[in-house]
């Protein structure tokens, strides 16, 4: 995943469906979804940096619906999503289709969710103008993309005595902006964030009564034979009537994954359809299928995370996406920022299998309309390691879980 953590984006990481292929049709005709109510079963099995395993097993309903309207687009796919152990919870996701050339591209273009939150509601959105591409049909071996496009993530929480509002901005190259705005009955909260392309980042905070507070993270610089990260604080002297604390500079050993620059870009996500593949054994059925190949990886040098992974899709001709078969790896940099230990450490590994189980009530737009469901996996994937890196509550408790 490719965003910083932030509650929003677990709103546009959860679970999407895609649309099999019709057989036989042309390039330019977009393959037709079947709307009604599909169930699936995702195992996860995490293995902590202890060695220790874990299993844990979930089950998710969504309902597809049609000709669904979102963020000025018309003609879409709704996919609304069901955790069967929560209620109070809507949440939906939006996809369509648009050509390229001799394919046609299933994309994502946003999502929307409104829950209980701190006694009151919290409503977010996620907009993505272009598109976020998912698939390319009719499926054939070669077919490759990046599945990278610009979000804008809202988000709004509103109670009685506390009020909390953030957006988001994150490009394809992995570099963001982000603002937040946080009310109490005593105190008020704010403060922005920009992580550019090259890794370097500011942050400012605001609180009631204190002096602001900058945080800078610097490019890596040479230092006796190694690398370090030069991370500077300044302000936010809470003393009445003080002076603004003086900056502060904290040479950090250098994390990141070739132990000088952050990586250009921050993020990618290469997907290739790699053909007829046996289906294994994990999905709990046999037969060919088209693969499609995900590899992933993200790095957020103000949060301190590292994520990497690998995608395979197992596609059915006629009949769509029937397993996902993700593998995973996380890592931070502990009490990341000024004292940091600059130390980067796991946060364990796992493998997430998601089946589709079952199907009911399903209506073909127009009579003699074939297709199917399909997992977004990409999609997928960002929620689970969204859950994975987040330690955080949704309602944020100070300064560095506001700004990350």
């Amino acid at each position: 995943m490719r965003l910083p953590i932030l509650p929003a984006l677990l709103l546009s990481s959860v679970l999407a469906l895609m649309p099999g292929r019709v057989a036989g049709a042309m390039a330019t005709t977009p393959p037709v979804p079947l709307y009604g109510t599909f169930h699936y079963r995702l195992t996860q099995t995490n293995v902590e940096p202890d060695g220790k395993t874990s299993i844990s097993n979930a089950t998710w309903e969504v309902v597809a619906t049609g000709n669904a309207s979102f963020a000025g687009r018309t003609g879409l796919t709704r996919l609304e999503f069901i955790d069967p152990g929560e209620s109070g919870d809507s949440f939906s996701q939006y996809v369509g289709f648009t050509a390229a050339g001799k394919v046609m591209q299933e994309r994502f273009f946003g999502a929307a969710q409104q829950m209980p939150a701190d006694g009151g509601t919290l409503t977010a959105t996620v907009t993505s103008p272009e598109g976020e591409i998912l698939d390319e049909y009719p499926e054939a071996a070669g077919l490759h993309w990046n599945g990278l496009a610009t979000e804008k993530d809202d988000l709004a929480i509103v109670a009685p005595s506390y009020r909390f509002e953030s957006t988001q901005t994150t490009n394809t190259d992995g570099s963001s902006s982000y603002a937040f705005h946080e009310a109490g009955n005593v105190s008020t909260d704010g403060g922005t964030k920009v992580v550019r392309p090259d890794g370097s980042a500011r942050s400012d905070y605001r609180h009631t009564g204190s002096f602001e507070e900058v945080d800078t993270i610097g490019l890596p610089q040479a230092a006796g034979g190694h690398y370090v990260i030069p991370i500077t604080t300044s302000g936010g002297n809470p003393t009445a009537n003080a002076t603004p604390t003086p900056a502060k500079t904290v040479d950090v050993p250098d994390w990141y994954p070739s132990h000088d620059l952050a990586p250009r870009p921050l993020v990618s996500e290469s997907v290739t359809n790699e053909g007829r593949s046996a289906i294994p054994g994990v999905c709990g059925r046999t037969g060919p299928a088209f693969r499609l190949h995900m590899t992933y990886a993200s790095l957020d040098p103000y949060a301190g995370t590292e994520a990497q992974g690998v995608d395979d899709e197992y596609d059915v001709p006629g009949l769509g996406n029937v397993c996902t078969v993700e593998t995973f790896a996380d890592f931070y940099v502990p009490d990341h920022g000024i004292g940091g230990t600059g130390a980067l450490t796991s946060l364990g590994t796992g493998v997430i299998v998601t089946i589709l189980t079952s199907e009911s009530g399903l209506k073909p737009r127009f009579a003699g309309e074939t297709a199917a469901p399909r997992v977004s996996s990409g999609l997928l994937r960002r929620f689970f390691q969204a859950r994975r890196l987040s330690r955080r509550t949704r309602r944020p408790a100070n300064r560095r879980t506001a700004i990350e």
